[in-house]
């Protein structure tokens, strides 16, 4: 969810990218070069003054540290992608409901101005990387993020969905 204060993004949808795991190139160790290491540095050590058991035990230790944060990396990974899942779900679920939202601007003095707006949900917008719920009323069709819904309500009645 995510939400838009005076035009910055706060919530889960400003801290996910879901392209990060998309690796540039740079000089940081994977676990693989870190066992090549360690294994490269085993084979060549001198045999009549071998490595210190402590040494080694520490190395173990942090390619231990390491193989976990990488695993604990694809579990939050996973965990966004379900939370996300669930988020359309419950977006596509409003179509055709009431809803109240608003929406922030910045206006001509740099000053922020919240924007309510009530209408009947027409469809979801998943396109631009913000879930986005398209409400239309009498003054036109307007674009409220996901996050900014206040309240959904059943428009055969007036009962909160």
């Amino acid at each position: 969810m995510s939400d838009s204060v005076s035009g910055v993004e706060v919530g889960l949808g400003a801290t996910y990218d879901p392209n990060a795991n998309k690796r540039v190139t740079n000089n940081a160790l994977g676990k693989d070069d870190f066992l090549k290491l360690m294994i490269t540095q085993m084979q060549h050590q001198d045999p009549l003054d071998p490595m210190d058991n402590t040494e080694q035990i520490a190395q173990q230790a942090q390619f231990t540290t390491l193989e976990q944060m990488q695993n604990m990396n694809k579990s939050m990974e996973t965990l966004i992608e379900v939370f996300q899942s669930g988020n359309r779900g419950a977006a596509v679920s409003m179509i055709g409901a009431d809803v109240e939202g608003f929406v922030s601007t910045v206006d001509d003095q740099n000053e922020p101005v919240v924007t309510t707006i009530k209408g009947r949900v027409k469809s979801i917008d998943f396109s631009g990387g913000q879930t986005t719920v398209v409400v239309k009323n009498d003054d036109g069709e307007f674009s409220i993020p996901f996050g900014q819904v206040n309240r959904v309500t059943d428009p055969r009645g007036e009962e909160e969905i």
